[in-house]
């Protein structure tokens, strides 16, 4: 029973008049079309308030790009339209590898469109969500590229005022570029404009001044942002962090910016200065030009003399201690009746003066001795090389993890639990080789495994050199023979002689693979894109052509072909896919990887369950997992193959594993 407004009893007709009408939905928005300026719209790659982000390629010059669309639902507001086209234009004034390039922008029947570099390797934020904090000298590498995009911004009179990780990308070579300059203006800001309804900056890597809303905005509050973007590469956290806008708003303007050694004490004493001065709240206090910025990263990196800053060591720490040791000491104020003397006077016991002279002397004499030996003492080796570890250990849902850092680079290391599993592949796999007999393997031992592949950045701290086709601090090395790989375990090992670095058994390798699965040549993942990087589009076309016995050379072919494409084929960074449930990247792809084991290149597993198993037959050494090169059957978790051991090749690595347990 409905009432009226008096209380009496309303009729079904006075109640269907009285109703207010219901509100008409608004038509869904219609999708944009297939085709747009002689892009072909692929899938979606990212959407926001203002514009939605598809792969595309230009259907005449077969160029894939990232085709940035403004919403219709916006299009007709004219903040959104014209902020949208000053983007077209001021990505258009800057040329720079590590600023996103843009190829194409236009209005086609009143849709706006920017044909953008294509970068799939995403953004670091998301490269933050898959790894947890960076290892120092990957995280100097990215900053510092993005420090020489900010030059170029800064040349062509532009202030960024949005930096973050969200808007670095990396390339498939991990390269990183500046994008998103939708909130870019020039420094005399004459081209200001108000933003109906949106934020221009993100509170917690804004600076003071920008948060104050002062008008002569200028490079040095991108230089802020990127301090705070390198803290929070090297920490996994925000320098500020709060439950409301306004709180952290608050702490940017009041509280000074934390020290990152306080959440990872790896982190050197000269990397927490560059942030701390990059992040001061006078900007006069800061770094002046990203030139600046750039000098003192790189000596930094190098473990040199900052230029533009000292390093500030961290209470409690013995560079703390250090420093205060190393100090003036300050004058001893006399206080009448205190019962002080006119001259300070320190007083020893006769008696620890004698013993402390006498371990003095032994220790100069012993000195003298070794040093006649003409051998320099492992832990004297190790202590210069600043190696550790674990320089840091815990866990997460992947499992238990420690680090091992050495001359400044961090990487990280997963246990694999001892257990049991069918080794080999089942008949009827697809790519399956006569070579993979199924049987059981009982590993008997935990042991830790390297959780991606060797960086470039690590080979070249232990080796010195870095023999790689592809080049990138955090890419895989490659270009390493199994004898390169040994010598490396054998020189970390010299470093470091707790460790007992090795390569992997092919068991190991295989066990550590499927990370407790049984099923399935892909580990759980289902398809080894999700988990590696195989051959794609054209290049694992040409491995699937006819004949057979013609395929690596048809693919050698097109990668020839592919040599000048804009994003030929090649690796990508660790760690840039998905791990597998003990928390390992790449073994179903990237580069493949070396193994101990030894092979003749015919012989079967077997199928006797074994213990342990290591070849020691034959004259090629196993190499296990897929790579950029190969197609997706030799990423499987049972594919073997086998080369000699002097064997070089861009797309052949290694890992390494450490016995132990948690």
């Amino acid at each position: 029973m409905e009432l009226g407004a008096t209380g009496a009893t309303a009729t079904p007709d006075q109640a269907r008049v009285a109703a207010p009408p219901l509100p008409t939905p608004p038509p869904p928005p219609r999708p944009p079309p297939e085709v747009i300026a002689g892009y072909r719209r692929g899938r979606l790659l990212g959407t926001g308030g203002m514009a939605q982000v598809f792969e595309a390629r230009h259907q005449h010059l077969d160029r894939v790009v990232a085709l940035k669309l403004l919403k219709p639902q916006v299009a007709d507001e004219a903040d959104f339209a014209l902020r949208f086209l000053r983007e077209s234009h001021v990505m258009a004034a800057v040329t720079h590898p590590n600023v996103v390039a843009i190829y194409d922008a236009g209005d086609i029947d009143g849709l706006l469109y920017m044909a953008l570099e294509y970068l799939p390797g995403g953004d670091l934020q998301r490269l933050l969500k898959r790894r947890g904090p960076l290892p120092c000298e990957e995280a100097l590498a990215l900053i510092i590229a993005c420090a020489r995009g900010l030059s170029a911004i800064e040349a062509a009179g532009l202030v960024h005022r949005d930096i973050k990780p969200q808007n670095i990308f990396l390339d498939r070579g991990g390269v990183p570029k500046i994008g998103d300059l939708g909130l870019a203006r020039s420094v005399d800001g004459n081209d200001r404009m108000t933003l109906t309804g949106n934020s221009w900056g993100t509170p917690v890597f804004m600076s003071p001044e920008q948060i104050r809303g002062v008008g002569d905005i200028d490079i040095r509050t991108d230089i802020y942002a990127l301090g705070a973007t390198l803290y929070t590469l090297l920490t996994g956290c925000e320098p500020f962090n709060g439950p409301t806008a306004f709180v952290i708003t608050h702490q940017v303007l009041s509280e000074p910016p934390p020290d990152p050694r306080i959440v990872n004490k790896t982190i050197p004493a000269e990397v927490a200065a560059v942030i701390a001065k990059a992040m001061a709240k006078d900007r006069a206090k800061r770094y002046q030009t990203p030139a600046e910025l750039i000098e003192d990263l790189e000596r930094a990196r190098a473990g040199q003399r900052l230029l533009h800053t000292a390093a500030a060591p961290l209470p409690g720490t013995r560079d703390a201690e250090a420093a205060s040791a190393s100090a003036p000491a300050r004058p001893r104020v006399n206080r009448p009746g205190a019962g002080s003397t006119a001259h300070a006077t320190l007083h020893i016991d006769p008696l620890v003066f004698k013993l402390l002279a006498f371990l003095l002397v032994g220790a100069l004499l012993w000195g003298v001795w070794y040093s006649m030996q003409g051998s320099v003492h492992p832990l004297g080796q190790a202590a210069h090389s600043e190696a550790a570890w674990p320089a840091a250990a815990g866990s997460d849902a992947h499992g238990r993890w420690q680090d091992l850092a050495i001359a400044g680079v961090t990487v990280r290391l997963r246990y694999c639990p001892a257990g049991s599993f069918r080794m080999g592949s089942p008949v009827g796999e697809a790519g399956r080789s006569e070579q993979e007999s199924l049987h059981q393997v009982t590993i008997s031992s935990g042991f830790w495994m390297m959780a991606s592949e060797c960086q470039q950045s690590l080979y070249r701290a232990v080796m010195g050199s870095n023999p790689s086709h592809h080049i990138g601090p955090n890419l895989p090395v490659e270009q390493v023979s199994w004898n390169d790989a040994r010598a490396f375990c054998q020189k970390l090992n010299a470093q470091l002689p707790s460790l007992d670095a090795r390569l992997p058994s092919e068991a190991e390798w295989e066990y550590a693979c499927r990370a407790g699965s049984q099923n399935g040549p892909f580990d759980d993942a289902g398809m080894p894109d999700q988990q590696g990087w195989s051959a794609q589009g054209a290049l694992n076309d040409a491995w699937h052509s006819d004949p057979p016995e013609a395929r690596e050379s048809e693919a050698r072919r097109c990668l020839n072909s592919l040599a000048h494409d804009p994003h030929p084929p090649s690796t990508h960074p660790a760690g840039m896919l998905a791990a597998n449930p003990w928390g390992l990247f790449d073994l179903h792809g990237n580069v493949q990887e070396w193994c101990n084991d030894a092979w003749d290149g015919i012989s079967a597993l077997g199928d006797q369950p074994l213990t342990n198993p290591l070849g020691a037959t034959g004259r090629l050494s196993v190499c296990r997992g897929g790579s950029w090169f190969l197609p997706s059957e030799d990423a499987r978790s049972a594919a073997r193959a086998g080369q000699l051991p002097e064997t070089t090749r861009d797309d052949l690595g290694f890992r390494i594993v450490v016995p132990g347990t948690p």
